[in-house]
């Protein structure tokens, strides 16, 4: 999950901005399970040798997220989410002939990891058999991390040991989601549900897609 310090400053971030009435609306906790559908731009070539890198996987993930209502219609929540990492392996290049590949050959490994944290607001439809549909905007601070590790084969006299990279960055990004909301009874919902966000600025840009299944708890 997203670090303390991170979580706290985007919770504190949406009790600042809700009004002071907040204490009389209906409030909620809930959970979720998702897919991560995570598709990466890339690269790919085909002659004179071959080789493709591409980060685009699908993954499970899981998160929790707490809100209010106010009135009838607005609904404001956070949101924090933690995917599973994207887990990818490269080999060496392949030479089409007449090439020869080189006598040493680089196998790469590489692990994507992000963490979110999202403040969205949106409008609610009135409840029509036990059935109601949100519909979602707002901002999603993403903590992204890239580790590639490079081992060349057989080993050279200046590089004893695999080379060992991480890059990390942190992001500002727009998310929009659907949430459809399904009451058990009373208290307790299930929420099919979509997000979606933009990542830019990073390699070639990615897009990331999250069905999932929400259980929400009103107090």
């Amino acid at each position: 999950m997203p670090r303390t310090p991170a979580a706290a400053v985007v919770v504190g971030m949406v009790i600042a901005v809700l009004p002071g009435r907040l204490q009389a609306q209906s409030l909620f906790v809930s959970g979720t399970v998702f897919a991560n559908i995570h598709r990466a731009g890339g690269y790919r070539t085909d002659s004179p040798y071959r080789q493709e890198d591409d980060l685009s996987a699908t993954t499970i993930g899981g998160g929790v997220g707490v809100g209010t209502t106010i009135g009838r219609h607005v609904v404001i929540q956070v949101e924090l989410m933690a995917p599973e990492p994207i887990e990818q392996s490269y080999g060496p290049p392949e030479y089409l002939p007449p090439l020869r590949p080189p006598i040493p050959a680089t196998f790469r490994d590489g692990e994507y990891r992000t963490r979110h944290g999202s403040i969205l607001r949106g409008y609610r439809t009135a409840v029509k058999r036990r059935v109601s549909a949100a519909l979602l905007g707002g901002v999603m601070f993403m903590e992204e991390r890239t580790r590639t590790v490079s081992t060349t084969i057989p080993t050279q006299p200046f590089q004893p040991l695999p080379s060992d990279s991480t890059i990390r960055y942190y992001r500002l990004l727009p998310a929009f989601g659907l949430d459809v909301s399904v009451d058990v009874f009373s208290h307790l919902a299930t929420v099919p549900h979509l997000r979606v966000h933009k990542v830019t600025g990073s390699g070639f840009g990615a897009v990331g897609l999250w069905p999932g299944l929400r259980v929400r708890w009103t107090f």
